[in-house]
Parts: C-alpha cells; structure tokens; sequence
C-alpha cells in the first residue's frame, strides 16, 4: 500500500487513513514524499513518522511495516509508479475549491488512472483504476 504526503492538512488525514487500514489488512505502507530535491523532503517524511509513531505506538515505523521514501519529481508521475506495484494508493484529494479530503475526486484523472492499482478515500469507497 502507498500513500502520497506533502505536509498539507489533507496529506496527513490521507496518511492517517492509509496506516490504519495497512494495520488492518496487514500490509506494508509506503509514505511517498515527490520533491524536486530529496534533501527538501526530510521535515515531511519525519513528521509523518512521527505521527505514525503516536498514534500507532505499536506499529514498526521505518522497518517493512512502514517504510518513508522521498522521490525526486512530481507527485502525479512519483503516485502513478507507485501504483504500478501497489494493491492501494491513497492520496488527497483537491477540487476547484481547494482541497477537500482524503481520496482522488478532481476532474483529472488520478495518478494510478492508468495503472492497475486500487484507489480509496477516507470513507473506504475503494475502486480499481
């Protein structure tokens, strides 16, 4: 499973979502940070593990429970090959009014839209791309 960060409000309600569902279907997680520059993306992925830390205490955080990964270009193409091997991606979501919760909704296509991956919002609604 993999979920996509950037430190934004709706990034970490995505994140939330994603850790708990791994717990309960048992899976790894991967938290993807996209950065033009992977020295950038150490505040983000340390605060997403910290998070994970405390509200999951149990839960192995950078082991192969939970695994942060900074990747150099943009979220949609960095999403979208992590999808390629990912049973889910979860991402945020934004439309023409911001963004608004935790899943893809936005006129464009999402980033595993071309993939086989499965896609889930917050509320669990999941489909295959």
């Amino acid at each position: 499973m993999a979920v996509g960060v950037n430190g934004s409000l709706i990034s970490v309600r995505a994140s939330d979502w994603a850790v708990a569902e791994a717990e309960l279907q048992g899976v790894a997680l991967r938290v993807l940070y996209a950065v033009s520059d992977r020295a950038e993306a150490a505040p983000v992925l340390c605060s997403a593990a910290s998070r994970i830390r405390r509200r999951h205490p149990g839960l192995p955080v950078g082991t192969v429970a939970v695994e942060t990964v900074a990747v150099e270009g943009d979220a949609v193409h960095a999403l979208a090959r992590e999808s390629a091997v990912a049973d889910l991606t979860v991402v945020g979501t934004r439309d023409s009014g911001g963004l608004t919760g935790a899943a893809h909704s936005s006129p464009s296509p999402p980033p595993c839209a071309a993939g086989p991956c499965g896609r889930s919002d917050a509320a669990g609604d999941r489909r295959r791309s």
